[in-house]
């Protein structure tokens, strides 16, 4: 019985923020969306995949596009929009996204109050909710270290 319950204060006390609930998040509003990223770049990290992270790029045209590194970069490129209070994308046809999202790919965008940082779903759709990185897009940030993230000596 005490091993339950040494288990269980295991498991509750284990388990990392970013897998609950975070309390204190409001939804953005379309505004805040566009005002928040556009002509900016996201970076996140999965919490479950070691040494892999996701970059999109959102420039002011519409156009959409980044990596996701992993066992190697997977580019992907394609259209964003937002509409009703959600950011959407579109990937290329034949690219990868594509695999992930056929079609519209729409997530709603959070801020934590406490933190002002901002979250969103995983552009794959698993991984649960990200807290990003946001820093002003270069062409060539893109494929270089990811925002919050120093460059590689």
């Amino acid at each position: 019985m005490k091993i339950g319950f040494v288990m269980l204060g295991i498991v509750l006390f284990a388990t990392p923020a970013f897998c609950q609930d975070v309390p204190g998040k409001e939804l953005l509003g379309s505004a805040e969306i566009r005002h928040s990223l556009v002509g900016k770049l996201i970076s996140y990290f999965p919490f479950d995949l070691m040494d892999a992270d996701v970059q999109e790029a959102f420039r002011k045209d519409g156009a959409w596009g980044g990596v996701v590194r992993g066992r190697g970069p997977i580019p992907f490129s394609g259209s964003w929009s937002v509409e009703a209070n959600q950011l959407c994308v579109v990937a290329d046809k034949g690219s990868d996204a594509e695999k992930w999202h056929p079609g519209k790919y729409c997530r709603q965008v959070w801020r934590n109050k406490r933190t002002g940082q901002l979250m969103l779903a995983h552009l794959t759709g698993a991984h649960g909710l990200q807290t990003v990185s946001i820093c002003e897009f270069h062409m060539l940030t893109v494929l270089g270290p990811p925002c919050g993230k120093a460059s590689p000596k």
